[in-house]
């Protein structure tokens, strides 16, 4: 399309012409008036109806001139703004990936010096399960079991934490959206029970089929425990614009301003044993893949929560390449 050329260069021009022409009308306005000047016996008359034009001249000049300083400043200011916001946004990269470094390095010392304990209490527990079925104690069975579960729990939220620190990189490739919900809602059919889930509509995306599914899989359990056991799921899938968008509502109690504030903060959980890492990553895994996780307090019948999943339509490469990991 052609773009109209820039004339801002010529307004001290077009201000200097008005000024000459104001200053013209003046002098012809003068003569039809016949008004006439005089220095002693001298007519002045037209000496000073050139300053005078000339003058009017000048003035559009500079007038036109400061225009387009204004202009400029304008132009200037933001730029600034712009670049100031850029440079704040690097700023919070930078942290969040020296956080995630620093979280890292944690996580493998973690992992290291706990997962071999860990280990060996869950083998003993095992073993004392065995050795002890039978016996006249019940209750040596039960604190048994209530070892293995801990052990297991700690292990897993030490490998959430070991996959929330790791870099992401995802797949960029066509995938279709149904197809993602439809197998997510497969493997949430035992958290879901008897709740009822409605998916409608189409779509096509790019993106990394086997990561996503772990996000909406995620979005589901989420939804279906914030609603009561007959409450009702909706997944909704269609195009809008180059995206592809995929909301998940539910019919619950929603949530209060602040915990919405922290939804996506890492380790911000309101559950007694999550690990409040499941958000957190779900919105990694949809910056990784050049989209975005929102949360908008309109669910289902004037209630409850809808999470919105936007993502390209058309494959776009991301600014940063990270190993997809499975949401915790």
């Amino acid at each position: 399309n052609a773009t109209r050329p820039d004339t801002t260069r010529f307004w001290p021009l077009y201000g200097a012409a008005v000024g000459l022409a104001v200053g013209l009308l003046d002098t012809a306005l003068l003569y039809v008036l016949g008004v006439t000047m005089t220095a002693g016996s001298r007519d002045v008359m037209i000496p000073v109806s050139v300053l005078f034009t000339g003058g009017y001249g000048t003035f559009g000049y500079v007038v036109g001139r400061l225009l387009v300083a204004r202009r400029q400043l304008r132009e200037d200011s933001t730029t600034i703004v712009s670049q100031y916001e850029q440079l704040q946004a690097q700023d919070r990269q930078l942290a969040e990936a020296e956080k995630l470094a620093s979280l890292g390095r944690m996580a493998a010392g973690v992992a290291h010096e706990v997962r071999n304990p860990l280990g060996v209490i869950r083998s003993s527990a095992m073993l004392l399960r065995e050795t002890a079925a039978g016996s006249a104690n019940p209750d040596t069975d039960k604190l048994c079991a209530f070892m293995v579960e801990e052990v297991d729990r700690l292990d897993a939220y030490i490998g959430a934490i070991l996959d929330f620190a790791r870099p992401l990189s995802v797949k960029q490739v066509a995938i279709e959206l149904r197809e993602v919900v439809d197998r997510a809602v497969a493997l949430a059919a035992i958290h879901v029970e008897q709740r009822a889930v409605t998916v409608v509509g189409e779509a096509q995306a790019h993106g990394d089929a086997d990561v996503l599914v772990a996000v909406v899989l995620g979005l589901l359990v989420n939804a279906a425990e914030a609603t009561s056991a007959d409450g009702l799921v909706t997944v909704s899938v269609q195009k809008v614009g180059n995206a592809g968008i995929l909301r998940i509502s539910d019919d619950g109690d929603g949530m209060t301003e602040d915990v919405a504030r922290k939804v996506f903060e890492p380790f911000f959980t309101t559950k007694a044993r999550g690990t409040g890492l499941g958000l957190a990553m779900a919105a990694r895994v949809a910056q990784a893949h050049n989209g975005e996780l929102s949360w908008d307090g309109a669910g289902l019948k004037g209630r409850g929560a809808t999470f919105t999943l936007t993502l390209p339509a058309e494959q776009r490469r991301p600014e940063r390449q990270q190993p997809a990991r499975s949401v915790a």
